[in-house]
């Protein structure tokens, strides 16, 4: 038996250009040189300066490059990337070190570790913010944008351009990402602004000079695109230049559909019957219940809308549970309209946790 001769210590199945025996097909995949290089890089790699100096190194290289040779570079990378060659090639290295036992068993804690740090992170914020009340919020998003301002203020205009370019939302972007969104709305570059690539849609609304109907376009701005790609399967999701042509629009509410209006009706009734109850059984478990009123000018709030309940066909009884119910402002409940805050996931396990 011939062994390995880069120091694994395990059965060479391959014979190399340079003549040497090796576990693997290529010396860079053994057990043991991999082993090696990782201990190299965390030294060499993993340092401060190093990640300064590859990163200025890039940013003097685009800053240069002319659009054509941008164009090129980013062409070459796609048609590489998307090459059936390439694809199965690195589908085969992550065959090869998954079958690797040792690497695999390296790697699922760290996985295990990763998935459960995720969700305890997404659990814990969801119960800190759960009881905030307005001006606990307020003061948590200032000092969020304190620490970004803070962040930020040295920062050179080449990489100011470079993140922002970098993180900015292009219609190329939107087709690649969200394919069903780019076919459901028709889109261009302001024409105006030239090299800015600032995204117009039409507005819904066909009375409105800015819809299709009428030939004219607007900006939207980035939380209406996000809102939008966000709540693609509810058909009421529209994209509207101003709250007047919202109002006005026949598709925005269901009154354009009297027997729908009916059946909704029905279901808020439902829904409120159920709330009634939970007050009356569980209304001391429900933070701030006594804030509720015009003169405090706080509202009870569903956090899975009644809405949404009715679309995915949810039963009342769950709607209307008093883990579903909240204190908030009624100014912040009336511009929360139809949607929800909460998913239907999330309100089942707060409810299973009773």
């Amino acid at each position: 038996m011939v062994i390995c001769e880069y120091g694994c210590g395990q059965e060479a199945q391959y014979q190399l250009k340079n003549g040497k025996w090796c576990c693997c097909e290529f010396w860079q995949r053994c057990p043991n040189k991999r082993k090696e290089t990782s201990i190299i890089s965390k030294l060499t790699h993993n340092t401060e300066s190093y990640k300064n100096k590859i990163r200025e190194n890039t940013l003097k290289q685009f800053e240069n490059e002319s659009s054509e040779d941008r164009q090129k570079r980013i062409e070459k990378i796609k048609t590489t990337c998307n090459s059936p060659s390439y694809k199965e090639k690195r589908k085969q290295i992550s065959i090869d070190l998954w079958n690797d036992g040792e690497y695999r068993s390296m790697m699922m804690p760290r996985m295990k570790k990763s998935f459960e740090h995720r969700q305890k992170l997404s659990e814990s914020a969801f119960h800190r913010f759960e009881n905030e009340m307005e001006e606990e919020k307020h003061l948590r998003i200032q000092k969020a944008k304190d620490g970004a301002k803070k962040y930020f203020q040295n920062e050179s205009e080449t990489k100011r351009k470079h993140r922002i370019n970098s993180k900015k939302r292009t219609i190329e972007k939107i087709k690649r990402k969200y394919p069903i969104f780019y076919k459901e709305e028709e889109m261009r570059y302001n024409p105006d602004k030239p090299g800015e690539k600032e995204i117009q849609i039409h507005c819904k609304n066909h009375n409105c000079p800015n819809s299709k109907e009428q030939g004219g376009w607007f900006t939207p701005t980035n939380r209406q695109i996000e809102a939008k790609i966000a709540g693609l399967d509810d058909n009421l999701s529209y994209f509207y230049c101003s709250e007047k042509c919202k109002d006005e629009c026949e598709l925005f509410n269901l009154h354009s559909d009297p027997n729908r209006l009916d059946e909704y009706n029905k279901y808020k009734d439902q829904v409120f019957k159920v709330t009634y109850k939970s007050l009356q059984e569980y209304g001391n478990r429900i933070k701030n219940l006594n804030l509720r009123g015009r003169d405090n000018e706080y509202d009870l709030d569903h956090m899975f809308s009644i809405y949404n309940g009715f679309e995915q066909n949810v039963d009342p009884e769950i709607v209307g549970h008093w883990k579903n119910l909240k204190i908030v402002k009624d100014s912040k409940n009336r511009s929360k309209g139809k949607k929800s805050n909460i998913s239907l996931k999330e309100l089942m396990n707060k409810i299973k946790e009773v």
